[in-house]
């Protein structure tokens, strides 16, 4: 209602005044004066005023929504600066780690992405023209990731670390105590002897042990650990976060020191 009003505020006063001036012409001058006045003082003011204000309010929510669109524009544009600065800044740092490492090092963008609560296997658009092999160590930033277990021209299949069916030779960097990464039973575990010195924080790194990754590589930190029996005890391992977002890593080229049991080749 308003809204018509305000629409068809002139062709409404130019009614009213014509409906007025009617009115007015069968008084005299004095009597048509002070009506006039009544008249302006008392109903055109305010409704003018009531117009005004309303268009007025039209104005203000026509200027709102245009700040709003314009704020989300900006706002989608600031996200859009912040990611392409975060990709840039990781990238100089992928760059600046592969001219300092000791090894050759081939990078390998993930091309696929398999997995779960229990591990997983990734693809790696890097292959045999790459010079990439069976059992090659794949890293990232953070630490090792896994190993090489399919190679084909263009790309390879990765098994992680964190894969149940994976193994991985491990040192405690405070004691050099060595053991075993399993991830069989869904959480990453290493069981030891119940007498190692062993606690939370404590610094886990490959071993060099099994001849497929080299010493010192990162794995992650002891989170807990609990007593099993008079013999063992588990360390629950809180893995390097380079695992929970895979995204720029290497493929280490270097050549295993031993080649595993194939069922097809005879001993």
């Amino acid at each position: 209602m308003l809204s018509l009003i305000v629409h068809y505020r002139k062709f409404l006063s130019l009614v009213l005044t014509v409906l007025v001036s009617l009115w007015l012409s069968a008084r005299d001058i004095h009597e048509r004066y002070a009506i006039a006045r009544g008249l302006q003082v008392t109903v055109l003011a305010p409704v003018q005023a009531v117009i005004s204000k309303f268009s007025h309010i039209k104005n203000i929510i026509r200027m709102n929504r245009v700040l709003l669109e314009e704020n989300a524009r900006l706002k989608a544009e600031n996200g859009m600066l912040n990611e392409a600065k975060r990709e840039n800044m990781t990238l100089r740092k992928t760059v600046g780690y592969r001219e300092q490492s000791p090894f050759i090092l081939v990078p390998a963008p993930v091309v696929v992405q398999n997995q779960t609560a229990f591990g997983g296997n990734i693809i790696i658009a890097a292959g045999s023209l790459d010079s990439v092999k069976k059992d090659m160590p794949v890293i990232s930033l953070q630490g090792v990731i896994g190993k090489i277990l399919e190679v084909y021209p263009f790309t390879a299949n990765v098994q992680l670390i964190t894969d149940p069916f994976c193994r991985t030779g491990i040192t405690f960097s405070r004691t050099n105590s060595p053991g075993i990464l399993d991830c069989s039973s869904g959480a990453p575990l290493i069981n030891t002897p119940a007498h190692s010195d062993i606690l939370p924080g404590d610094t886990v790194v490959t071993s060099g042990m099994g001849g497929i990754y080299p010493k010192g590589l990162p794995v992650g930190v002891v989170a807990s650990v609990r007593p099993v029996d008079n013999l063992f005890k588990t360390a629950e391992i809180r893995l390097h976060p380079g695992l929970d977002n895979i995204e720029h890593i290497f493929v280490m080229n270097i050549r295993t020191q031993w080649k595993p049991f194939e069922q097809n080749q005879v001993p």
